[in-house]
């Protein structure tokens, strides 16, 4: 009687392998590293030990892309969870899987419900959301996270709605307004907005005086050739000539 249960688990964990293995390969879009598609396997084939070592080890050698990064995390973390391991490990698991690409979501219809709330517990203790804008608007925007390097960038007025919660800093760039460099923090479960105002490039003192001198030079030089002109162009003056003499 107490086989019956653990074949029809059995029957369960083959048919998911089974229809696993058919539609894995195309996760993203994206072909998957050989090694994470073998861990994800075995994750599937109930081989949680085996699943383990081969996605931790594939991870530790560098060698795996953004997408293959985070499948291996994510199936570590589903591990975690089926070997009933203590929930601040299966938290730091989901914590760095978020922290791999905090814009990916997971599928509500394929993610079983106890993994989906786990992985979405992880992203609202890790991320927030930002508006940022400018006066005036349409500068370029490239930022970086002061701890983890993750990148932003766009065109203002821009919404961010899966940043990591943490210090960034930013500059804006817009043609005839000067550079800026800003530093703000973004709060985890929560949506701020930050106006950053720009300021018009200012010609220099340097600048303005050799405008002013040179067109001072440049005028003072085409007086002087006006005043050339009229001289070289006006008719010599000569003498009348004397009275004939009278005759005796």
């Amino acid at each position: 009687m107490v086989l019956l249960p653990r074949l029809k688990i059995l029957l369960l964990l083959t048919i998911f392998s089974i229809i696993f293995t058919t539609t894995m390969p195309a996760a993203y879009g994206q072909e998957l590293h050989p090694n994470v598609e073998t861990g994800i396997q075995a994750y599937y084939e109930a081989q949680f030990d085996k699943a383990l070592t081969i996605l931790t080890d594939v991870i530790l050698s560098g060698e795996l892309d953004q997408t293959s990064h985070f499948e291996a995390q994510k199936y570590i973390a589903f591990t975690l969870v089926r070997k009933n391991e203590p929930d601040h490990i299966v938290a730091r698991a989901f914590d760095d899987c978020v922290r791999i690409d905090p814009t990916r979501t997971l599928d509500v219809f394929k993610t079983p419900p106890d993994l989906l709330a786990k992985f979405n517990d992880a992203r609202t203790r890790l991320l927030g959301s930002l508006h940022i804008i400018s006066a005036p608007e349409h500068a370029q925007i490239h930022g970086i996270h002061d701890r983890t390097k993750n990148e932003i960038s766009g065109t203002t007025p821009l919404f961010f709605d899966a940043l990591l919660a943490g210090s960034y800093t930013v500059t804006l760039t817009l043609e005839k307004y000067k550079d800026k460099t800003v530093s703000f923090d973004v709060r985890p479960a929560s949506t701020d907005t930050v106006r950053i105002d720009l300021l018009p490039e200012s010609t220099s003192f340097l600048k303005k005086w050799w405008v002013w001198t040179g067109g001072g030079v440049v005028a003072a030089a085409t007086v002087a050739a006006i005043l050339i002109s009229q001289k070289e162009s006006k008719p010599k003056e000569s003498g009348l000539p004397y009275p004939p003499v009278r005759p005796q």
